[in-house]
């Protein structure tokens, strides 16, 4: 399930004037008609944020007042309504009119809820969040907030549970508490503690026991007899279990409170004593007969505790919920940051070739601490470098280049995890790359290739140089996968308003495509210079040798023509052996044998022949390697131009390839 296409006006940058129809389209299918992977560039102030939070904001599902505060402000209210629409390959769709609300399909809206639990959205400043769960400086509600976005697939309900019960008990906890000790000063006054107590042990006195000393026997017939049922002492074991928290956990002392609490043990052993079970040994064991048991279905003294304090033993409630709510996160999350620490390390050395080690310790994260409700442990891992260990505080020591990997490495392995239960897989990444270079870009691009093959992916930039280098790369590594579009500032001249101008680059969109526009809007020297452009295109698709590209492209077949006349006296034996098998009814029995050996050793070797050149002569992937330097990295350099960085390692493996591409050259001219 993907996205196919996008419409959308007086969606904050999206300005039309227009009330109908749709001006500002996004195409995402190719000719093929499946819906592809997107890579868009948008200059500043384009409207390329606009989209990213049309995207936002449709897939999250925002509320309809949350929308209309995105309307374009140039937009007049009833005439120029805001409108999105968002039609998936399937054929659901999600539209907004301002005038009319909301429509979406049902099973589409419960994708949507179920897509708002994961990152799906990937932006350079959602890259260093991960930095602050390692940090004590960062806040509790921080901190919980990074997790739910880090973990909401999973976790996301209960840290909301967790975090709202917090905050309850922090806003009544303190109130309550010194309320509790007058509170409890008073009931004693009103009821003598032993008092109160004696009243349950009169009440209750009532079945003559076994006197061994004096070996006297019960009463061998009774007609009824009440029991304590199993709940009512459980609920004593309850009260008792709350005062002992308050007593203990928020150290409420109290001469009163200790009393009671010694005084419910007592009672304890009179309730086990009249419990059911006991009435039944006690039958079993002295032959006594009862006609009919009845269980006793209230005690006063409990109902009267439970009403005189339930305001402060809800309060405990909410303490144990929150308590045990913690320790759930606490395991679930240590589960699932051990099986990403594994991928991390995996990307960290797979792909990013770096000797960093991550070693996984489990936390107790969050900690409902009465005396410190905003406590918490950051997460803790041990990091090494060739086997050293690095400071705790590794963001001091590490650049920023390699925290970025570390923390992508990080969002790759949460995204994975959790994404593929999802049937719409969707990754959307807002100028993800800023702060890393160019390989390690590369790197990245290679992570999306490997691990995200079967997810949408809409990757959007501001950087003009990358989105070239990124599209070169789809298109020799990924080709028919991507759509690419360019998004730069137009002006509407009727209103002298700003807005966006998109480009699309694809199999529907070429220079006459574009002639034809300028024609129909009576541009004919606009229309002229694309149909130029269009012929240039055309001569060169079949051979222009004064373009870079195509001079590489003859290089390709010059290098390997040598391999080709190989291959080729290599089918001709083939085709020789097989000729002989034309009539193979006539080949003698005697000989059959051997012949088919023959046969079939020619064939294993032209099939080997065939899979050594393609995989050990052939060099298409190192000419491909010099044209993307070229044109990235040395031809920028070339000319005067401060707007084109340039970084130590490119420049590292830009020699790399060019000497091992001189070697491929001289071996050639060896061969001639």
């Amino acid at each position: 399930m993907k996205i196919a296409t996008i419409q959308v006006q007086n969606f904050k940058a999206f300005y039309s004037k227009d009330g109908y129809g749709y001006e500002y389209i996004f195409d995402f299918l190719g000719e093929d008609g499946r819906a592809k992977n997107i890579l868009i560039y948008g200059e500043n102030g384009s409207g390329k944020s606009s989209l990213y939070w049309v995207l936002h904001h449709v897939l999250t599902l925002s509320h309809e007042n949350i929308l209309q505060k995105y309307k374009n402000v140039f937009a007049k209210k009833d005439e120029q309504p805001m409108k999105i629409e968002m039609t998936f390959d399937n054929h659901q769709k999600f539209i907004y009119n301002e005038n009319i609300g909301i429509d979406i399909d049902n099973n589409l809206k419960e994708e949507f809820q179920r897509l708002t639990k994961i990152k799906t959205f990937l932006t350079y400043e959602s890259i260093f969040l991960i930095n602050e769960l390692f940090t004590k400086k960062t806040s509790i509600e921080r901190f919980i907030h990074i997790l739910k976005i880090l973990y909401g697939e999973s976790l996301g309900e209960k840290i909301d549970r967790y975090n709202s019960l917090r905050k309850k008990f922090k806003q009544e906890l303190q109130k309550k508490l010194c309320d509790f000790k007058e509170l409890f000063k008073s009931f004693d006054e009103e009821h003598y503690i032993q008092n109160f107590w004696d009243n349950v042990l009169d009440d209750y006195e009532d079945i003559p026991k076994w006197d061994k000393e004096e070996n006297k026997p019960l009463t061998p017939f009774y007609e009824t007899i009440y029991y304590i049922p199993d709940s009512l002492l459980s609920e004593l074991n309850n009260i008792q279990s709350k005062l002992e928290i308050l007593q203990n956990e928020f150290v409420l002392q109290s001469n009163e409170l200790d009393t009671f609490l010694n005084t419910i043990d007592d009672i304890k052993e009179v309730f086990e004593e009249k419990s059911e079970s006991y009435y039944h040994r006690l039958m079993e064991e002295e032959k006594i007969f009862v006609t009919d048991f009845e269980p006793i279905e209230t005690i006063e003294q409990i109902e009267t505790i439970n009403s005189y304090f339930q305001d402060i033993f809800e309060i405990v409630d909410k303490y144990q919920t929150a308590q045990n709510l913690s320790k759930e996160i606490n395991d679930d999350l240590n589960r699932k940051v051990e099986i990403q620490i594994h991928f991390i390390n995996e990307l960290l050395e797979k792909y990013f070739k770096s000797n960093i080690k991550i070693d996984f310790h489990p936390v107790d994260y969050l900690q409902f601490n009465i005396n410190n409700l905003d406590k918490f442990e950051p997460l803790r891992y041990k990091m090494s470098i060739a086997d050293e260990d690095l400071p705790h505080r590794y963001t001091k020591f590490l650049n920023e280049a390699k925290i970025s990997s570390i923390n992508l490495a990080f969002y790759i392995a949460i995204i994975k995890t959790y994404a593929e239960l999802r049937e719409l897989k969707l990754l959307i990444l807002d100028d993800l790359l800023i702060s890393l270079d160019m390989s390690n870009r590369d790197i990245v691009l290679e992570i999306l290739r490997d691990y995200f093959s079967n997810f949408q992916i809409i990757f959007l930039t501001h950087d003009k140089a990358f989105f070239e280098i990124a599209k070169q790369k789809f298109n020799y590594m990924q080709k028919n996968t991507w759509k690419y579009f360019e998004m730069y500032v137009d002006r509407d001249c009727d209103n002298n308003i700003e807005i966006p101008y998109i480009k699309e680059y694809g199999e529907k969109y070429t220079y006459i495509d574009r002639a034809k526009e300028h024609f129909n809007d009576k541009d004919y020297p606009a229309c002229a210079n694309y149909l130029r452009k269009e012929v240039e295109r055309q001569f060169d698709i079949f051979l222009d040798i004064d373009k870079l590209d195509e001079k590489i492209k003859l290089a390709k077949l010059k290098e390997n023509e040598h391999i080709i006349f190989d291959i080729q006296k290599d089918l001709k034996k083939l085709l020789k052996v097989l000729q002989q098998f034309r009539h193979c009814e006539k080949i003698p029995t005697n000989i059959q044998a051997q012949k088919c050996k023959e046969f079939s050793e020619q064939v294993i070797k032209t099939i080997s022949s065939l899979h050594n050149y393609i995989e050990e002569k052939m060099h298409f992937e190192e000419f491909e390697d010099v044209k993307l330097i070229l044109k990235s990295i040395l031809h920028p350099q070339s000319h005067d131009d401060y707007f084109k960085p340039l970084y130590k390692r490119e420049l590292e493996k830009s020699i790399e390839i060019i000497e091992e591409f001189k070697k491929i050259l001289l071996n050639h001219k060896k061969q001639l």
